[in-house]
């Protein structure tokens, strides 16, 4: 389970309910060398998950329940939206 509260992660999460339920799940890279951007580095491995259960709350974050699906390889990141979006194989 998932506690997603910040506005850009709930749009993202919107938007995969809305489509497919998928989502990549990638955490930050804490070697790589990194400017403190807006984007911090990623890794280049994540996990692709299915979301099979959400709840909204009161406060208006989200609980999502999911199911990993397999490994994949983070090919590409685009920051043309609220969130990233990106290749993934």
């Amino acid at each position: 389970m998932f506690n997603i509260s910040t506005p850009n992660d709930i749009s993202m999460v919107r938007k995969a309910l809305q489509t497919d339920k998928f989502l990549t799940v990638v955490f930050f890279d804490d070697k790589a060398k990194n400017n403190l951007s807006e984007y911090p580095a990623i890794n280049t491995i994540g996990t692709l998950v299915f979301i099979f259960d959400n709840e909204t709350m009161k406060d208006g974050s989200m609980k999502i329940h999911v199911n990993g699906v397999e490994k994949v390889q983070i090919h590409e990141a685009v920051h043309d939206l609220p969130y990233r979006t990106g290749a993934m194989t």
